[in-house]
């Protein structure tokens, strides 16, 4: 079971598309198919579980020729284990990859990966605790890094504060072709395809660009080549660490430079309106006063940490904080959402003074 969560709650990659395989097949197994640019299109797919792989030539309805590259678009873990829970890293891949091999041997179709390149993967990790207790910090981490145009199940809402982001369930980001996802991945395995896994799993996950995958290796003066990418399999894995790590520093930044104002502005606005409330309530006794000011701010606002609040408390209260804080607490003692940062930090091997580990 160890060895199960370990390959579970690691980062690893759950999807690739793999090229300019060198595939054989009998004659019998090609279909020829009219393209919709008028062309004909004359090769084979071919399907298995976790796996596509195509091998077409196109002739244009000019006759020019175009070979198409072989393709394998393939999950391993689906491969290997039937779903994809897991994750893997470059010893499962390889073993995903001789098992394909294995299974179209049968159809009498051979592969071979020798001259074969990685186009993209999908890079994702897996964390051991409740979706519902970490959709705090990433709908923060979403928020800032879309620039208030992230995603979620429920609609979106571009004001960080508003209440309504509570009710959102997954996240996604799309940006230059990179997709970026948070999700309960317990709920969705449930739902889908009908496995109780009986343990609570949150997935982080990257679905990188072919540019982006590029540039991972390009910037290691290494080439694409099935092997070199196998071999290097960490540099994927320190990327993805780096890209998380800085958008967790930048959703901290933007918590200091602007929360706490979010708060002041509408702690101010409930305060001003209280005050007319009162006076105007001594000429007329029909007028029914608010709840307090923190009620008001939980039963409204999304409020990521209660340090926040208390900032905002030590800057309108100067004799009676005391008191304001234990009234605050009643309603955010459990408010915690730095340290939902701090566990998250923990995961991508970093802190926010040092640069991220690549060990």
């Amino acid at each position: 079971m160890k060895k199960i969560e370990r390959n579970i709650f690691q980062i690893g990659v759950d999807h690739l598309i793999i090229k300019n395989i060198t595939i054989e097949y009998p004659e019998h197994l090609k279909k020829m198919t009219l393209t919709e640019d008028g062309g004909l299109q004359e090769g084979i797919t071919e399907r298995g579980e976790g796996f596509i792989i195509y091998s077409f030539t196109k002739l244009t309805k000019d006759n020019e020729l175009i070979p198409f590259v072989n393709t394998l678009v393939f999950n391993p873990n689906k491969i290997l284990d039937g779903n994809n829970l897991m994750n893997s890293k470059a010893g499962r891949i390889y073993d995903a990859l001789v098992k394909v091999k294995n299974i179209l041997d049968q159809k009498n179709i051979k592969l071979d990966y020798s001259e074969s390149t990685v186009e993209t993967t999908e890079i994702n990790i897996n964390l051991n605790i409740e979706f519902v207790k970490l959709k705090k910090v990433l709908d923060l981490m979403f928020y800032v890094m879309s620039k208030g145009k992230s995603k979620c199940t429920f609609g979106d809402d571009n004001n960080y504060i508003s209440r309504n982001r509570r009710k959102v369930e997954s996240f996604w980001f799309r940006k230059n072709e990179n997709v970026f996802r948070a999700y309960n991945k317990t709920l969705e395995l449930l739902e889908k395809e009908k496995i109780d896994i009986n343990l609570e799993v949150t997935r982080i996950e990257d679905k990188l660009s072919p540019y982006n995958f590029k540039k991972i290796f390009k910037d290691n003066n290494l080439d694409l080549k099935l092997m070199t990418v196998l071999k290097n399999f960490d540099l994927i894995e320190i990327s993805f660490k780096k890209r998380w790590a800085l958008i967790l520093k930048e959703s901290l930044q933007y918590l200091d430079a602007n929360h706490a104002k979010e708060i002041a502005i509408e702690y101010k606005k409930f305060k001003d309106t209280q005050k007319l409330a009162r006076e105007r309530k001594k000429i007329d006794q029909n007028i029914k006063l608010q709840c307090g000011v923190y009620k008001y701010l939980y039963d409204n606002f999304s409020i990521f940490d209660k340090k926040y609040i208390f900032d905002v408390i030590d800057n309108y209260h100067n004799r009676n904080f005391k008191r304001e804080k234990q009234m605050a607490e009643k309603y955010f003692s459990n408010e915690n959402g730095i340290n939902l940062i701090k566990f998250l930090a923990d995961f991508f091997c970093t802190t926010f003074s040092k640069p991220v580990q690549e060990n």
